[in-house]
């Protein structure tokens, strides 16, 4: 009986054990904002659009920077006061950060002389796919011609464009008001938008914005993620061999004496 109570126990620690693993932290959960850093050494490239987990956070510390580009943006004074917002380099599929620069850029613009371009139609479509494809081509450049015309016909003065220049992940600094521990990590973001005048192409206002975020621990788990399952799977194990010595001290202790 004293080793069915001790199986008893551990069956129960096993469940505790998933249980706690089991309990992620959500993804969108806003990440602890964290003073950016120069991507160096220290901090390495990764390809956070493979990994749900680093995509997410990501998108908060992209976020970030966009509305401190835009911020910026809307307290100078050019003579371009309507604008489009051509697609990001390296975005994601969804073109989610393109959406947040037209979002920020609308919601900041909200009581200024600026203003947004919304409409679009086949034109505006071809002139994106154009832009996408010069971009890959010869980095962030504007095109002219058709981009002049259909800036005269929509009353579009200035077109905002940029990309992804890299997303990193390093050690958390340690010099700052908050201490962080001696292996925490942080993702940092790195975005370069330009705002130009479209009918000359010429740049009115350009610069790389930095946020990043801290990292969770490694003993939190995000749902969706490979080490999710992983760690199901090892609970689910441990269970099962649990029920089988169970089941052998059962048989054993039912035996004829």
């Amino acid at each position: 009986m004293k080793i069915f109570r001790l199986l008893l126990i551990s069956l129960a620690g096993a469940g505790v054990l998933a249980a706690q693993t089991a309990t992620p932290a959500s993804a969108t959960a806003p990440a602890v904002v964290v003073p950016s850093v120069d991507a160096s050494p220290a901090f390495k490239p990764i390809d956070w659009k493979a990994d749900p987990t680093m995509t997410e956070y990501a998108r908060q510390a992209g976020s970030r920077a966009i509305a401190e580009w835009v911020g910026d943006f809307v307290t100078k004074t050019f003579p371009s006061k309507r604008y489009a917002v051509f697609p990001l380099g390296a975005d994601l599929d969804d073109h989610y950060f393109t959406t947040q620069v037209k979002t920020e850029f609308a919601n900041r613009a909200l009581g200024t002389e600026y203003s947004l371009y919304t409409r679009e139609d086949p034109e505006w479509d071809k002139i994106v796919e154009n832009e996408i494809k010069l971009g890959d081509q010869v980095g962030d450049t504007m095109q002219k011609g058709t981009i002049q015309e259909w800036g005269r016909q929509n009353g579009v003065q200035g077109g905002i464009r940029g990309r992804i220049t890299g997303v990193y992940v390093g050690a958390a600094p340690s010099k700052n008001a908050v201490r962080m521990a001696d292996d925490a990590k942080m993702l940092q973001v790195r975005i370069s938008l330009q705002a130009y005048e479209i009918e000359t192409g010429r740049l009115l206002w350009g610069a790389e914005k930095v946020a990043a975020v801290m990292l969770p621990d490694d003993s939190l788990v995000v749902p969706g993620t490979k080490r999710q399952w992983i760690l199901y799977g090892v609970a689910g194990f441990a269970g099962l061999v649990v029920l089988l010595l169970i089941f052998r001290a059962l048989g054993a202790a039912n035996r004829p004496r």
